[in-house]
Order: C-alpha cells, then sequence, then structure tokens
C-alpha cells in the first residue's frame, strides 16, 4: 500500500512566513548600510569644507605677506623685474617694471593644495612710493 503524503496549508504558509521574514531582513539591513553610507560621505564633505577652510586662510596669509616682502624689495631695487620665488611662502612673484614708477605685482601662492592670488600696483616718483591699490584673493 502507497501511502501519498499531502502537505497541507499550515506548512506551505510556514514556509513563506520564512522568505517574507528573510527579505525583510535582508532589505532592512541594505536599507540601514545606505544611510550609513550617506551619512559617512556627509561627514567627510563637512570635515573636508571645514580643513579647506583653514588652508584657505592660511593660504590668504601668506600671499599677503609674500606681497608685502615684494613690495619691500621694490622699494630696497627701483630696478627689480621679472620672476621671482619666496620659498617660505610658498609663492611665485611676477613683477613688471616699466622703468617710467610703475610697478605691478602679481602673486600666487600654494599652500597644501589651496591657491591664492594677490595684486599690487605701485607707484614712484622722486623719492616717495605709494601702494596704489592691493588685493589679495
Amino acid at each position: 500500500m502507497i501511502q501519498k503524503t499531502y502537505k497541507t496549508f499550515s506548512s506551505v504558509r510556514i514556509y513563506k512566513r520564512g522568505f517574507t521574514a528573510t527579505i525583510a531582513v535582508v532589505i532592512f539591513s541594505m536599507s540601514i548600510i545606505a544611510f550609513i553610507l550617506s551619512l559617512m560621505s556627509t561627514v567627510s564633505f563637512y570635515s573636508d569644507m571645514v580643513s579647506k577652510h583653514e588652508l584657505r586662510i592660511q593660504a590668504q596669509l601668506n600671499a599677503k605677506a609674500c606681497l608685502d616682502t615684494i613690495v619691500l624689495m621694490v622699494i630696497k631695487d627701483y630696478f627689480l623685474n621679472g620672476e621671482l620665488v619666496i620659498y617660505e611662502f610658498g609663492c611665485i612673484a611676477n613683477i613688471i617694471n616699466d622703468n617710467n614708477g610703475n610697478i605691478s605685482i602679481s602673486v600666487n601662492t600654494k599652500f597644501a593644495g589651496v591657491n591664492a592670488y594677490g595684486l599690487a600696483i605701485l607707484s614712484i616718483s622722486d623719492n616717495d612710493v605709494k601702494v596704489v591699490s592691493s588685493e589679495v584673493k
């Protein structure tokens, strides 16, 4: 005599509940991982923004110091012309002297991957040197 076994409705329902619970746990854990990754990227962006802000301030201070140093060098030497590098401030200065009393100084400073620029225009007449304009960006 051969006996047939049939799955009852309750055993099929238990199997489906286990599958649904497993899928629910997987979806829940994937959503938590996605939330944590987005939170980590936001924190990383914020910390990078704060550190770059400090580096921008330092680069601008270096550019200002470099510009002031170059102005002092021009006051000492009226015929200073061309490109000049000051390694202490990490800057490259370009001095354009037309030998008629007008001197233009442009400064490019690089500090830890952050650039700052400066520009100054000097006017020389007799024994007097005037800074017409000076700005650092």
